[in-house]
């Protein structure tokens, strides 16, 4: 069907368009892309943290039940990855010489508060008892919470024993725990409002 200039003058909502190049729309999508590249994100700003560009470190508190464990000389690391209120967070505890492991079920902070909506988090656990067993687990972050515990994993059919100083083995120099978990964060939290952070 032709138009006519007329027509647009008795239908206002027909507007004409601009006729452009294949060469022109790829180069305004180009740069349209170009603005979320990390290389045009400044680090650790708004929009870097919420298009979820790139990972942002921070340093996980490690808890003991009971007696709170002393990292020493080990490694304790962790990074996140925030996309508005989608939270990806991955810890690695290393124990060194020097590390003293407390008592009771263990739990590490993540970076922000879960939401309050009732649903359980699960993530994965990985552990390993140097140069004799591999272990795994599920993390757990309940509603409203800033820790996730570890659960399960012990030896025995059916274990759902928590990890601890000595369960499901005695942790040394030279072990591991690995934790990945997916989680919403709570409401109104901006990425200001982290836990801690490197």
């Amino acid at each position: 069907m032709k138009l006519f200039k007329d027509d647009f003058a008795r239908k206002p909502d027909l507007q004409p368009i601009e006729a452009r190049t294949t060469e022109e729309i790829f180069e305004e999508q180009t740069t349209k892309e170009a603005r979320t590249t990390q290389a045009n994100i400044a680090p650790r700003s708004v929009k870097s943290v919420h298009l979820g560009v790139e990972y942002i470190k921070y340093t996980p508190d490690w808890n003991g039940a009971t007696t709170s464990p002393n990292i020493g000389n080990g490694i304790l690391l962790g990074k996140y990855l925030r996309m508005n209120r989608h939270c990806k967070v991955n810890i690695t505890l290393i124990p060194g010489s020097t590390t003293t492991f407390g008592s009771g079920n263990y739990s590490f902070s993540v970076p922000f508060r879960s939401a309050n909506d009732g649903i359980y988090s699960i993530g994965s656990v990985h552990g390993l008892n140097s140069g004799t067993q591999r272990y795994s687990a599920i993390a757990l972050l309940v509603p409203n919470s800033t820790a996730a515990t570890i659960h399960g994993g012990g030896e025995g059919a059916g274990s759902v024993n928590d990890w601890g100083e000595s369960v499901p083995f005695t942790l040394g120099a030279g072990d591991w725990i690995h934790i990945a978990i997916d989680y919403e964060v709570a409401e109104g939290l901006s990425e200001n409002a982290v836990v801690s952070s490197t």
